[in-house]
C-alpha cells in the first residue's frame, strides 16, 4: 500500500476588493497592488512547501495520490475541504449556497456548507446568519432589487473564539472587524474568476 510522507502546504494569497494591503500581524505580507482578502491553506493552487512532493499543487497531489490521501471510498479528483483565512475590511456580499443534492442536480460535485471560527473580533463585529423571523420570499425579492436586504437579515454579534456554522441554504454575509478561519466544502472555482469582483454588495 502506498504511503505519503508528511508535507506542508504554502499559503496562497487571493486578491479581493474588500481585503487589506497589509496582513500583519497574521502574515508578513504587504502589497501595493490589489488588496488581499483571503489566504487559502488547502486551495487547489496551494503547493507543497516541504517533503518529496515539494512544488506540486494540491490538485495534482490529490489526483495522483487520492486513495492514499483521502481514503479509497471518497470520490472526486479534488481535495474536498477548502480551509482559508478571511480578512474583510468591508461588508461582504450576501450569499446563499446549494446543498449537495441541488449542486449535483446541476452537474457540480458538491454543495457548500461552511463554518467560521473567529480568530479575532473587534467590538461591534457581527455577521448575517439567516433571515429575520417572518421574512417572506416576496419581501426578500423586493429588498434585493432596492438594495435594502440588510433590514431582513438576522445579525449575530461575534466575539473572538466563536464558532459559527453556516449550513447550505442559509442566507449569510460577513462584516468587517473580524478575522475568520473558514472551513468549507470545496466549491470555489467560480470565485477564482474576475467576474466575482463585480458582484454587488447588497447590504
Amino acid at each position: 500500500m502506498e504511503t505519503l510522507s508528511p508535507f506542508r502546504l504554502a499559503p496562497y494569497f487571493r486578491t479581493r476588493p474588500w481585503g487589506f494591503q497589509d496582513l500583519a500581524p497574521w502574515y508578513n505580507y504587504k502589497t501595493e497592488g490589489e488588496p488581499i482578502g483571503e489566504v487559502w491553506l488547502t486551495g487547489e493552487m496551494c503547493t507543497a512547501d516541504t517533503g518529496p512532493l515539494k512544488g506540486m499543487s494540491l490538485t495534482d497531489i490529490t489526483r495522483q495520490h487520492r486513495s492514499t490521501l483521502l481514503g479509497p471510498r471518497l470520490a472526486g479528483k479534488d481535495f474536498p475541504l477548502l480551509v482559508k483565512l478571511l480578512f474583510p475590511k468591508e461588508k461582504l456580499s450576501v450569499q446563499v449556497h446549494p446543498d449537495d443534492a441541488l449542486a449535483q442536480h446541476y452537474g457540480e460535485p458538491r454543495g457548500k456548507t461552511e463554518c467560521w471560527y473567529a480568530l479575532e473580533a473587534k467590538p461591534g463585529a457581527r455577521v448575517a446568519l439567516g433571515l429575520r423571523p417572518g421574512a417572506t420570499l416576496d419581501q426578500v425579492s423586493v429588498a434585493v432589487k432596492d438594495h435594502s436586504l440588510e433590514s431582513l437579515l438576522k445579525m449575530v454579534p461575534v466575539e473572538k473564539g466563536d464558532m459559527i456554522f453556516v449550513d447550505a441554504g442559509t442566507v449569510h454575509a460577513m462584516g468587517p472587524g473580524v478575522v475568520v478561519l473558514e472551513t468549507q466544502q470545496t466549491s470555489d472555482r467560480a470565485n477564482c474568476t474576475s467576474k466575482s469582483r463585480s458582484r454587488r454588495c447588497i447590504w
